[in-house]
């Protein structure tokens, strides 16, 4: 926000780790997070599905500055904790 409003100019930028999870780390994370083992079941990839998905993080690092500080397992914990909110509201 910071750098927009000192130059006015925006930016595209990926705001992510630039490392990959499997399905299965992102399992175990959450389980983590949500403090019990959670179901899933091991299937082909479906129509459509991407290989590999993470975020470039150079541009962020180059243009903001910015990188990230926590990793998987902060983002599910925080990611919970704000599900647990909503269900409580």
């Amino acid at each position: 926000m910071q750098k927009l409003l000192s130059t006015h100019e925006g930016h595209v930028v990926n705001l992510g780790m630039g490392q990959a999870y499997s399905v299965l780390e992102m399992n175990a994370a959450y389980s983590q997070a949500v403090g019990r083992d959670l179901p899933y079941v091991i299937a082909p990839r479906r129509a459509g599905d991407v290989p590999t998905c993470l975020a470039d993080v150079r541009k962020a690092k180059e243009v903001l500055d910015f990188e990230t500080q926590f990793g998987l397992a902060d983002m599910c914990q925080s990611s919970w904790n704000w599900i647990e909110t909503q269900a409580r509201s």
